[in-house]
């Protein structure tokens, strides 16, 4: 029978994501009788609240617009504003 691979150290010793752990903590809780609104981590069933998609894409628009102003004016855009202004952002209706 073959022996299990031994991991790194550098991967033993990596700590669990607080997001996980909060998530686990909350699960635990409610496993107990306790009732609990978990908000550590996103829930891809709720639709996301139609005022944070606006606010979302106002924001989105205003560094587009920043962006098209800074070139305009000559400026260097930095690596940042490509990153922040993708597509990420779609208004998705249910």
């Amino acid at each position: 029978m073959p022996s299990q691979p031994r991991l790194a150290a550098r991967v033993t010793g990596l700590k669990p994501s607080a997001t996980v752990e909060m998530t686990e903590r909350v699960r635990a809780a409610r496993a107990s009788g306790r009732r609990i609104i978990g908000l550590s981590s996103g829930d891809p069933g709720v639709p996301t609240d139609p005022r944070i998609v606006e606010a979302a894409l106002r924001a989105k628009f205003l560094l587009e617009v920043l962006a098209m102003k800074a070139a305009s004016a000559g400026m260097a855009v930095g690596p940042i504003m490509p990153k922040t202004c993708g597509n990420s952002f779609k208004y998705q209706s249910s």
